[in-house]
C-alpha cells in the first residue's frame, strides 16, 4: 500500500503487478527493493551489484533485509525513489550499458550519503532526506566522484588487456575506496 500511495507497485509475486496490467516503469521487483536497500541503508553497494539473489537463498541474509521490523518501511521506498533518481541520472548520461550498470549501486550509495553529510547514512537521516536534495549537480559531483575510483581501480582488473569492470563492481575493492573517501570528506574532524 506504502508504494501504491507513491505511484509505485510492488511486485512480491514476479508478474503479478503485469498480469493488473500496471504500467511497466511503475512496478518495483523484490529485487530492486533488496539492491536499492543494500546500496543505500547496508551500504553493500557491491553485494547489490554481485549477489543480491544470495539474499533470498541464505535465511539469516533474508531476515537482516526483510524480517519483520527490521526496518522502517518507509525506508524500503525511500531507497527504491533514491535508485531510481540515480538511474534516471546516470540514463541521461548516455553511456555503455556496462557503465550504467556497475556503478549504479555505488553511486546510489554515495550520493545518499553525500546528501545527508555521513559516511554512513543512518537510517533515521536517510527517511529525513528530501528527494529534492538529490540534484542532479549532487548527482554530478558524486559521479565524477565515483567514476575516477572506478577508472582509477579498473586498471587493476585486467583480462586479456581489456579493463574487467564487472568483476571490478562485483567485489570489495570499489566499495573500499568509496567507503574511505566518504569518511575523508563526511567524518567530523577531531
Amino acid at each position: 500500500m506504502l508504494f501504491d500511495k507513491s505511484g509505485l507497485f510492488y511486485d512480491r509475486r514476479k508478474g503479478h503487478a503485469r498480469d493488473e496490467n500496471r504500467p511497466i516503469a511503475q512496478i518495483v521487483s523484490v529485487i530492486e527493493v533488496l539492491q536499492a536497500l543494500l546500496s543505500v541503508v547496508r551500504q553493500r553497494p557491491d553485494d547489490a551489484r554481485a549477489w543480491p539473489r544470495d539474499y533470498f537463498k541464505d535465511d539469516d541474509k533474508h531476515n537482516d533485509v526483510f524480517g519483520d521490523g527490521v526496518y522502517n518501511l518507509n525506508l524500503y521506498l525511500k531507497s527504491v525513489q533514491l535508485l531510481r533518481r540515480t538511474e534516471d541520472f546516470l540514463d541521461q548520461m548516455n553511456l555503455e550499458l556496462i557503465h550504467r550498470r556497475n556503478p549504479l549501486p555505488y553511486l546510489c550509495h554515495y550520493a545518499t550519503c553525500a546528501a545527508v553529510g555521513n559516511p554512513f547514512a543512518p537510517p533515521g537521516s536517510v527517511l529525513k532526506l528530501d528527494l529534492a536534495a538529490v540534484s542532479d549537480e549532487l548527482l554530478m559531483d558524486c559521479y565524477a566522484r565515483v567514476r575516477k575510483l572506478y577508472d582509477k581501480l579498473a586498471d587493476k582488473f585486467m583480462v586479456d588487456g581489456e579493463r574487467d569492470y564487472d568483476s571490478l563492481a562485483k567485489g570489495p575493492h570499489l566499495l573500499k575506496a568509496t567507503s574511505r573517501e566518504l569518511k575523508r570528506r563526511f567524518s567530523s574532524k577531531k
